[in-house]
């Protein structure tokens, strides 16, 4: 599980609302039968703008290959809704995903590091 949340927040001078956060997530399932689940959000507020990306996979399979981790998702969806418009959903695309790993236990939790050239996620396992 990995995610962000914007420190900035907007709030209407005339209602006193709060408007929506900021901030992404993803969340990843690796089962011990090769399967897996991927699920991720990003969203972004500005002023009384809100902007929403959801994705999940239907169809997810993984490997491991020494220091190799790859993911293969075949099949999910993939909706969006923009600044207020209408929700719209359609079929994720095919994809790969490889990637650099290494497990790391700190005493508390376990993490998965993802590692590309654009450096790395650090993933905490749930128990």
């Amino acid at each position: 599980m990995n995610g962000s949340a914007s420190s900035v927040e907007y709030r209407s001078l005339v209602t006193g609302d709060w408007a929506p956060p900021s901030g992404f997530g993803q969340l990843y399932e690796l089962r011990e039968d090769g399967t897996c689940a991927q699920f991720g959000v990003l969203q972004t507020t500005t002023y009384s703008c809100t902007s929403t990306i959801f994705t999940a996979s239907r169809d997810c399979t993984w490997s491991a290959d020494g220091t190799t981790l790859t993911l293969d998702l075949t099949g999910g969806v993939v909706r969006s809704k923009m600044c207020g418009g209408e929700l719209k959903e359609s079929e994720a695309a095919p994809r790969q995903l490889r990637s650099g790993f290494r497990l790391e236990d700190d005493g508390v939790n376990t993490w998965l590091v993802l590692t590309d050239q654009g450096g790395e996620v650090r993933l905490r396992r749930t128990r």
